[in-house]
């Protein structure tokens, strides 16, 4: 059955300001199957909506979600709970245990776990891939208590936000995934189509959902659901495929404080390895201060240049312990003035001449 409700929305990237450009495009991947006879893996390539298969599911355990946790690694949930963890390359999966789900339809990743939404009931459920358990979170449903899934997917946005598509209203919402509470975009529009894929790439900011009906990728705009692109897909281009059903999933891109860097590092670019703090980021200058600001695995490696105890008479400040050190004081005894001290303001030696005409006339000596 070509059309059982999966929907899977398209995660926004509720980012206001674009992304930077990246090196590698986030990879984006397609589950395709007939729900009877096979099941694919794909890659596809946005652009040019180009799949190129990766591997085959077992066709006698139906699956339609799928969900991405970096590039390699992969999670697919079948409609009897059976939790397939998968390899990109070389392609290759395990069974790692049963979660109990029903008829699993749409999957993402994020904060260190999977979440589900069950087809029928419309239930969100929270899995734990390393422990093989699902916890039942609620019924999705909005405010008011109004059940709006049949079907549906859910997908977290790089800002942290989670956004969910549903095939009762062919509409996109926000979703609270402690509560499962629902709440429409802020310029929702209704009755768009059906979605049963959704992708985010990170890269290009750009979020796509799987229009199975149309088979295309189309680009959505996450303040209103409105598509705003469509790219056929197709393997022996340009003939169009037929994409039968399925989900989406891209590795998630993470940045969390804004700073246009990554945590995950990998696909998403070089990574950040503190996405809690946007001082410290590669590439940022390491300061005198106990934290590797630059993200080389090294603490305070090159902070004395920036160290300045702001005292001109000490010279060669050093960062020990992750604070600065004055350095030597500067020596004014070789310049033969009678009581010299050095001045911290420019690191003058001021005292008074030895001898000569103006014996009491004190002066100052770089």
């Amino acid at each position: 059955m070509r059309g059982y409700v999966v929907s899977l929305l398209f995660a926004a990237s509720v980012i206001a300001t674009a992304l930077p450009s990246r090196a590698v495009a986030t990879p984006l991947f397609v589950l395709d199957t007939d729900e009877a006879s096979y099941t694919l893996i794909h890659r596809v390539n946005p652009q040019t909506g180009q799949l190129t298969t990766l591997g085959e599911m077992p066709a006698d355990d139906i699956m339609a979600s799928l969900a991405a946790v970096d590039d390699n690694l992969l999670y697919a949930v079948s409609y009897t709970g059976n939790l397939y963890r998968i390899t990109v390359s070389p392609f290759s999966f395990t069974i790692v245990g049963n979660v109990g789900t029903d008829t699993c339809v749409g999957l993402a990743y994020g904060n260190g776990a999977l979440y589900g939404v069950e087809g029928w009931s419309g239930n969100l459920v929270r899995i734990d891939p390393d422990r093989v358990t699902a916890t039942f979170i609620a019924p999705i449903v909005l405010a008011d208590g109004s059940s709006i899934v049949f079907g549906g997917d859910l997908v977290q946005a790089a800002n942290g936000t989670w956004y969910l598509w549903s095939n009762l209203t062919n509409a996109l919402y926000t979703l609270d995934v402690g509560t499962a509470i629902a709440t429409p975009v802020p310029s929702q529009v209704q009755g768009i189509g059906w979605y049963t894929g959704l992708a985010f790439d990170y890269d290009a900011g750009t979020l796509y959902g799987s229009a199975v009906f149309d088979d295309a990728l189309v680009a959505t705009n996450p303040q209103s659901g409105s598509p705003t692109r469509s790219v056929p897909v197709c393997v022996d281009c340009p003939d169009v495929h037929d994409l039968a059903y399925g989900d989406m999933a891209s590795a998630r891109c993470t940045d969390a404080d804004r700073d246009g860097v990554y945590a995950e590092g990998g696909s998403c670019g070089p990574r950040d390895c503190n996405d809690g703090n946007a001082a410290v980021r590669p590439g940022a200058a390491e300061a005198c201060n106990g934290v590797d600001d630059d993200c080389d695995g090294a603490v305070d490696d090159g902070a004395s240049a920036a160290c300045n105890d702001g005292n001109a008479c000490t010279l060669g400040d050093t960062c020990q312990a992750g604070a600065c050190r004055p350095g030597t004081p500067r020596n004014c005894g070789l310049l033969n003035l009678v009581g010299a001290t050095c001045r911290a303001s420019d690191g003058a030696c001021c005292g008074r001449l030895l001898g000569g005409l103006l014996p009491s006339v004190t002066v100052c000596l770089k």
